[in-house]
């Protein structure tokens, strides 16, 4: 298959996710909780994640996953621990027969069901079915991309009071709170991105070895925008929700999580790029279309919370 019908399905399918990307694909949802804690209270709250060895995989991960915190590479197979995980590999086997379960590289599952296609004809332009098997081929290849952003994390709610002096008291707190979080969260993926500006898309898979200092900084970037995610989230969740505000507040959670999970699908682009390609998608709608739509709902939610009796 050519280079140019490669390319155009990557194209396709980037923009496939982006119109029906749904904040719950990266998520594994927000839990909601009862309690009576105030604005100020972190108490029950773990202090900020750390990534000590800055795989990609946070300390607490690193225990679920059986991993060295302290070695970015436990198995030795030079690929950082969180890059296998996102990829689908196990990051204590060495491969190549460490896959894990249903995490699969989007660049091998892209190669092999567009190469099934092409054997049975149905990606010829003259094939009546052309049409229907590129649609299918979209479709499968983000069906198994929401899979391998998917993840179990999963952030409490505090229940605040519901009085109108209380959802008073939670606009203002948030006003302080939404806007430096998401410019500093759009400046971080510019920050990202300003380490690879000159790089074209097709030989960022490459960078690690055509330029191993760029990739690490690369690395490095997005490592430290993953753990400032996290910090931003645990700001977050220490502010007590009136229940009206709960579906406002948990779509800031789910977009913050969201971004963390796709800069970890993007670290594992020499590994699997096209999905890291789809993540790079991904985060640009997240940290500029997605904010402001997410402000906007906030600002009418509050507005009609206040105006409810």
């Amino acid at each position: 298959m050519s280079a140019r019908i490669k390319l155009l399905l990557v194209a396709l399918l980037a923009g496939a996710g982006l119109l029906v990307w749904q904040f719950n694909a990266a998520t594994g949802g927000v839990k909601s909780t009862e309690t009576t804690a105030d604005i100020s209270d972190g108490i029950g709250f773990a202090v900020a994640a750390r990534d000590s060895d800055n795989d990609g995989l946070l300390d607490s991960e690193e225990t679920y996953w059986n991993t060295d915190y302290r070695n970015a590479d436990t198995d030795g197979d030079g690929y950082k621990d969180g890059e296998e995980v996102l990829a689908g590999h196990s990051p204590t086997k060495a491969g190549p027969d460490d896959l894990l379960g249903s995490k699969k590289s989007i660049t091998d599952y892209a190669s092999a069901i567009i190469l099934g296609n092409a054997i049975a004809g149905k990606l010829d332009p003259n094939n009546p079915s052309y049409d229907l098997a590129v649609q299918q081929v979209i479709e499968d290849m983000f069906a198994q991309y929401k899979e391998n952003a998917s993840s179990d994390a999963q952030d409490t709610i505090i229940a605040g009071k519901d009085t109108r002096d209380a959802i008073i008291t939670y606009g203002f707190t948030m006003s302080r709170v939404i806007e430096p979080i998401f410019t500093d969260t759009a400046n971080g993926f510019a920050s990202v991105i300003e380490t690879i500006e000159d790089v074209q898309l097709e030989d960022l898979s490459k960078l690690r070895t055509t330029d191993p200092a760029r990739a690490d900084r690369f690395g490095a970037a997005i490592s430290t925008e993953i753990k400032t995610l996290d910090e931003r989230a645990q700001k977050v969740r220490k502010i007590a929700v009136p229940a009206k505000m709960v579906p406002a507040h948990e779509n800031i959670l789910m977009l913050l999580r969201g971004a963390q999970q796709q800069y970890r699908l993007l670290s594992a682009v020499s590994r699997d790029p096209v999905q890291a390609l789809i993540a790079l998608q991904v985060l640009d709608s997240l940290t500029t279309r997605s904010t402001i739509e997410i402000s906007q709902d906030f600002a009418g939610r509050l507005s009609s919370a206040l105006q409810t009796k």
